[in-house]
Parts: C-alpha cells; sequence; structure tokens
C-alpha cells in the first residue's frame, strides 16, 4: 500500500487547527470562568473527557445568524421558554433537541458540543475516530447521561453514542423523543423499556437489540434493577443515498427529503 506523504499529513493539521473557531475558543474561557466561580454545571474534566453545557454556544450561534429565540423554536419545534433555559444552563441539552438545533443551525453536531474536529478531505478514504474509555463528550440529562463519540469527525453518516438510563418510569424520563431519520439501540448492560407513540412498550435484556423509525415518539426507561446502559446509532434519513446523487450537505439534503415527502412537526 503506498505511504501518504508527510507533506500532505501536516497540511491536514495545520486545517484541522485552523478550524479551531473561535465559538470553540468562547466555549473554553466561559467553562473555565464557570469552574472558577463555582456556578453554573458541575462538570468534572480530565484530559482525555470533558462535561460540557452547550448554552453558551447555541447562543452564539444564534446570535451570529441575527436570530431570535422565536426563529430558532419555528425551525425546531422547541418552545422558546425552553431555548432560554438552555442557553442560560436552566435546563439540560437531550440527544432529541441536540439533533433538532444541529439541523436547524446548519452546523455539525460538534459544534453545539465545543469539540476539536478533524477536517475531512473530500475522497479521503482513510479516515479514522478512536474513542478510548473515558473519552468523548458527555451531556447529562434529566434521565441519566449521552456519551457522544467520534466528536473529532466532521460529516459523519451517523452519530453514534453510549448512554446510560437512569429513569424509572416513562413520566420520569419525560417528554417523548422525537428527530428526522432511523435509530439502532443496543442493550449493553441492564434491562430496557423503549416506549413509542405507536407501539406498547418492548422489553429489552442485555445483548437484545431494535432498529426503528425516530420520528415515532420515543422513550427510554431503565427496567431492571440498577441504570441501563445502552449503544446507539443515530442515522439521517435518506442521508447516504442523496449524498451520492448530489453531494450536498446533510442539512440540505434533508430538508429535500422533508419536501417531497412532509412528516407532521415535531414537537
Amino acid at each position: 500500500m503506498a505511504r501518504r506523504s508527510p507533506h500532505i499529513d501536516a497540511a491536514r493539521r495545520r486545517a484541522a487547527r485552523r478550524r479551531m473557531s473561535r465559538l470553540e475558543r468562547a466555549f473554553n474561557v466561559d467553562h473555565a470562568a464557570r469552574n472558577e466561580q463555582g456556578g453554573g454545571m458541575k462538570a468534572v474534566r480530565s484530559a482525555t473527557s470533558k462535561s460540557i453545557s452547550a448554552g453558551p454556544v447555541l447562543k452564539t450561534l444564534r446570535l451570529e445568524r441575527g436570530w431570535s429565540l422565536a426563529d430558532v423554536s419555528d425551525k425546531t419545534g422547541i418552545p422558546t421558554s425552553t431555548l432560554s433555559k438552555i442557553e442560560n444552563d436552566k435546563t439540560e441539552m437531550t440527544m432529541d433537541r441536540l439533533l433538532r438545533i444541529s439541523v436547524a443551525l446548519d452546523v455539525n453536531i460538534a459544534d453545539i458540543l465545543g469539540s476539536p474536529r478533524t477536517e475531512y478531505v473530500s475522497g479521503d478514504r482513510g479516515r479514522r475516530s478512536i474513542t478510548r474509555t473515558g473519552e468523548g463528550v458527555v451531556v447529562k440529562s434529566e434521565y441519566g447521561e449521552i456519551c457522544y463519540h467520534a466528536q473529532d469527525l466532521l460529516e459523519k453518516r451517523v452519530s453514534p453514542l453510549v448512554a446510560t438510563i437512569s429513569a424509572r418510569s416513562i413520566e420520569e424520563f419525560g417528554e417523548l423523543h422525537r428527530h428526522f431519520g432511523e435509530e439502532f439501540l443496543l442493550v449493553l448492560d441492564g434491562e430496557l423499556a423503549l416506549h413509542t407513540d405507536t407501539y406498547s412498550p418492548v422489553h429489552l435484556k442485555t445483548g437484545e437489540s431494535i432498529y426503528f423509525d425516530s420520528e415515532m415518539g420515543h422513550g427510554y426507561v431503565s427496567a431492571g434493577d440498577g441504570p441501563c446502559r445502552m449503544m446507539m446509532i443515530c442515522i439521517p434519513r435518506n442521508n447516504d443515498v442523496i449524498r451520492t446523487v448530489n453531494g450536498r450537505s446533510d442539512v440540505e439534503n434533508i430538508r429535500e427529503v422533508e419536501a417531497l415527502s412532509p412528516v407532521r412537526a415535531l414537537k
């Protein structure tokens, strides 16, 4: 196999460093200030992992576009009161909200999470991302926590994550999630009850999985003695097929499919 030129690798590393936007720098400054003041979301950061609040970054992205909270609400179906709470760290950024907001703002999830990212070069078939034990971007929610993997890669065709579910009832979980695309779920430890607005709850044990349409309202409840740990793969709807045909961005593809095949408002 031909060896890649070290000059190309160096150029890619320089390009990746240049993509560290002022949003990411602003996030780091804001997070450091919160730690010094003892306020905001309590987070434990190590050299390899971090737990973050996406509120400051979301507000910056919104203001850069000249959008009001009502504008974002219209595009995401998330109430303005909830968006305001997210921006001010008074409620959590759930996976459902994160996916909807990233589509509306036309950004990668990594932009909202404030993750350093690896430059994507068209035609590069050798890129990879390794997430070691204790690494990843952790987002806490009312029902547990989610660890996002491979957040240094742009333009991924899927979003891989590992979730730990502590909610013991659907009432404790809260509002059902709805987002465009499909979802694969594999229970790694414990037992899970998957609730949807279409079917009766399904019970999954360790090693069992389900693949479903994520436009259905869905919620996760731990059905065992302790928390349930599961791997989840979120897949944008029709993304791969349309990307191959026209090479446009994920957001443009999703919007085109929505126009051709309308679905109910995701609220």
